[in-house]
């Protein structure tokens, strides 16, 4: 069993570079400019372009973004590549965006209305101190259009809940009409009212604001609780993306012949149908193009994709202490006892007895309890990014994740323990070609 020292897991360095990832990730697009600052600036990895030719070396490490909110990070083996262990997850949650013209005024009430993204619990952003970050494209003071990443960095306004003498039905029930009920009250009509253009020129002073893609986010910072539980926006998946790339940099040393790769989608939220969501190409052209560079033939390439391994990296449902009845008796993950498989006859999740073996053999020689996780048979079940991207790969998946509760509220509930252990389990995924 496991080695692991279960005491003053605050102090872990997987937990506290967590913590550091999350709080400087509000958005996807911060999301993926933590992974460069951790791949690039602190990791020396090498930064490569879409859009500029590549020269790729054996045993050198190496990163692209697209669109900064998806990326890639991987370590070249040092011979002829013949696999790739790919540990995939997305950087995206679901919340609610601001619309392109978002401020309206009702009364003397200041509002930014917002379009909902992905499948929030919408109520819980009800009643909470809310700010704004994303990414921003303007014309700055010469007149060149550029594009940087924001966030206000502060509380700007709430979605206030109707008074429970003028809506009885609150006191258990709370119906959100999506276009009324869930604008945010920002300000009040003034000499100087609340501007939203005026608040992200404090931070850029541009000449002219040309177009957004910002998301209010919560303001409260995660929370670690009793050393046992992670009280944190964006778990989902936040937890994958980092456990993913925190993996990749404690398993820095070369292998013969696999290469080692992280990639993080943005958009999973809302089906991943985008250029740069699991749906795209952008994982297979860095595929081709690193084989290019290593002169492999196509026959040599489909080997490679025949001998390779797709490790989905999202969270699972947790089995909810307060709703036991809404699990399958047998597969209900538990916080605290490690990564979950999941399962799905139908191919919501990309798992086969194949790819579960590679999870299984990793947590017996890594000491890493396993769990599984089907559905009940009359519940529909979710998807993620392993059976997305698999099929245009041509690649085997398997879907795993540690298990959280509250998963799509405003605020997750984890366990810092299963992080451990999902850390643990993909270096040993690394660094041991399971797949041959």
């Amino acid at each position: 069993m496991t080695d692991i020292d279960q005491n003053n897991l605050s102090d872990r360095k997987e937990i506290i570079e967590l913590l550091k990832f999350i709080k400087s990730s509000p958005t996807a697009y911060h999301a993926g400019a933590s992974a460069v600052e951790l791949c690039v600036a602190q990791n020396g990895f090498t930064e490569l372009r879409e859009n500029r030719l590549w020269k790729i070396t054996s045993g050198e490490k190496y990163f692209i973004a697209r669109d900064s909110s998806s990326f890639i990070a991987l370590i070249m083996p040092i011979s002829k590549p013949r696999s790739v262990c790919i540990l995939g997850a997305h950087t995206d949650s679901p919340g609610l965006k601001l619309k392109p013209m978002p401020t309206k005024a009702v009364d003397n009430a200041i509002l930014l209305s917002p379009e909902v993204y992905g499948s929030p619990i919408t109520p819980s952003w009800m009643g909470r101190k809310l700010g704004i970050a994303g990414q921003i494209t303007y014309l700055d003071g010469f007149g060149k259009c550029q594009t940087s990443l924001i966030d206000l960095g502060k509380t700007v306004g709430r979605i206030p809940y109707v008074a429970i003498s003028l809506e009885r039905t609150q006191k258990d029930k709370i119906e959100i009409n999506f276009q009324d009920h869930l604008p945010v009250l920002c300000g009040l009509l003034a000499e100087e009212p609340f501007n939203l253009e005026a608040e992200l020129k404090k931070i850029i002073p541009f000449s002219k604001l040309l177009s957004h893609d910002l998301f209010f986010v919560p303001t409260e910072l995660p929370e670690i609780v009793n050393d046992q539980f992670i009280f944190s926006p964006r778990l989902d998946n936040l937890l994958g993306a980092h456990a993913c790339l925190f993996s990749l940099l404690e398993s820095q040393q070369p292998e013969e012949t696999q290469i080692k790769m992280v990639v993080c989608w943005d958009h999973e939220e809302v089906g991943s149908d985008s250029y740069k969501g699991a749906g795209s190409n952008f994982l297979e052209s860095v595929l081709n193009r690193i084989c290019d560079n290593s002169e492999l033939s196509p026959q040599e390439i489909a080997m490679l994709k025949a001998n390779s391994s797709l490790i989905s990296v999202d969270v699972a449902h947790g089995r909810h202490p307060n709703y036991i009845g809404k699990h399958e008796a047998n597969h209900s993950p538990l916080l605290g006892m490690g990564p979950v498989i999941k399962h799905h006859a139908n191919q919501s999740y990309a798992t086969d007895s194949k790819s579960a073996s590679w999870i299984q053999l990793a947590g017996i020689r890594s000491g890493v309890p396993i769990q599984n996780f089907v559905i009940r048979s009359d519940t529909l079940c979710g998807s993620t990014i392993g059976n997305i991207a698999a099929p245009r790969l041509g690649i085997p998946a398997v879907d795993i994740g540690a298990p959280i509760l509250e998963m799509h509220a405003i605020e997750e509930t984890g366990s810092l323990l299963d992080h451990v252990y999902m850390c643990k389990l993909l270096k040993t995924l690394l660094t041991s070609e399971f797949t041959t």
